[in-house]
């Protein structure tokens, strides 16, 4: 009896912990969550950063696909009611800015421009820079996140809005080319390996969409055109000497992977098929992608900002360390990174896309305690019932 008291109360210990760690990253994700949503406007675009009081006119450039990051750490972990709302009016923004393919001749329907935000006062303007970094990630992320918003809060923005996210839809898989890769847009035929990770995630995701409402019979294509994608990044962008990824292809010409001490983009590259399900975590190749760049790059401790190699954070790593479990060197990031963010008051280099990010770090980790919690406390009132079933059993001899 002494042994399972024993061990009852290691077990109710452990999940006294887990629990107060598992409040730890909400609490911490909270507070990036909270930031991204005072920079959001009325309109439900989300800014790349908050305005500064002290000034009366002010303007930035905003990047759909950092504001989509944004949003999708809004729905990461533990989900409230105002940032499932943030995330939805997001949403909207973004399908109600599609492009019609006679606002754009170069891509087609489908697309979304940056633009310039400006404010004056308390009125603030949009303006069109009828431009994109690319067209395959933005369409990639934003499907993304109209899927983690259908499994997190609710799906009836699938519905409500079926045409538009099939445009979205529509519009990433004209990126895709023969050989089974995406490219960023048709005026910029690049490959790359970053875009091409998220662009598996995003089909992946548009498969889990179309299981849902379908109406468009597309399920077995893009489930399809998800698999060769793979399969192409395995076959035209995996190095099997050197044991690493090449960072893309253009027109058919590897780009050249200048090496691990090369941080961006050829060695955070490397963690993207990690961080958008290309890989499995449990993966040797994951594994050693993974210890390859920490090996190279103290990132945990912005080894890249103090060489002055990149000024970033660079919080997609830190998601990439969550989704290894490699909580040692995510604790001591979080802890730089809360830091540097203090000490510059939330200003350059930090911004939304950013925050993001670090939610996601967060969420993930949240998740996965939570998740420990319940399968030990399953077990735990399994145990219960057991040892009170042969207590009741034993009695009657």
């Amino acid at each position: 009896m002494c042994a399972l008291a024993a061990g009852w109360l290691y077990v109710h210990g452990k999940m006294v912990q887990w629990e107060r760690t598992a409040e730890a990253y909400r609490t911490f994700a909270g507070t990036e969550k909270d930031w991204i949503l005072s920079c959001q406007t009325d309109d439900g675009l989300i800014l790349y950063r908050q305005w500064d009081p002290e000034e009366y006119r002010e303007e930035q450039t905003v990047f759909p696909y950092f504001s989509t990051i944004a949003a999708l750490g809004l729905l990461s972990g533990t989900v409230t009611e105002e940032h499932a709302e943030g995330a939805l009016r997001y949403q909207q923004w973004y399908l109600n800015h599609l492009n019609t393919s006679a606002q754009d001749l170069q891509n087609g329907r489908g697309t979304v421009y940056d633009c310039r935000v400006i404010r004056e006062g308390a009125s603030l303007r949009e303006e069109s820079l009828q431009t994109y970094d690319s067209v395959d990630s933005y369409a990639a992320m934003f499907l993304l996140l109209v899927d983690r918003y259908a499994q997190a809060v609710s799906d009836e923005l699938l519905f409500s809005r079926t045409e538009d996210i099939l445009l979205v839809l529509e519009a990433l898989l004209n990126t895709i080319g023969p050989n089974g890769l995406s490219y960023a847009k048709s005026e910029y035929p690049v490959q790359y390996l970053m875009d091409n990770s998220e662009v598996y995630a995003g089909l992946c995701a548009a498969a889990r969409i179309l299981e849902r409402m379908d109406p468009s019979g597309q399920l077995e294509q893009v489930r399809t055109m998800a698999l060769q994608l793979r399969e192409a990044m395995d076959l035209l962008l995996w190095n099997h000497t050197g044991g690493h990824y090449e960072v893309g292809l253009f027109e058919g010409d590897l780009l050249d992977f200048d090496g691990w001490t090369s941080f961006y983009p050829d060695g955070v590259c490397q963690l993207f098929p990690l961080c958008f399900g290309v890989l499995s975590p449990d993966s040797e190749r994951a594994a050693q992608l993974y210890d390859q760049f920490c090996r190279t790059w103290s990132w945990e401790r912005l080894e890249h900002q103090r060489r002055d190699i990149n000024s970033f954070y660079w919080c997609a790593i830190g998601y990439a360390a969550a989704i290894m479990q490699d909580e040692t060197r995510l604790t001591v990031y979080m802890d730089q990174y809360r830091d540097g963010v203090t000490q510059a008051g939330r200003a350059y280099p930090l911004y939304t896309g950013e925050a993001g990010w670090m939610a996601m770090a967060c969420g993930h980790m949240e998740e996965a305690y939570r998740q420990r919690l319940q399968w030990t406390g399953l077990a735990h009132a399994a145990a219960d019932w057991f040892a009170d079933g042969w207590k009741r059993f034993s009695a009657t001899f």
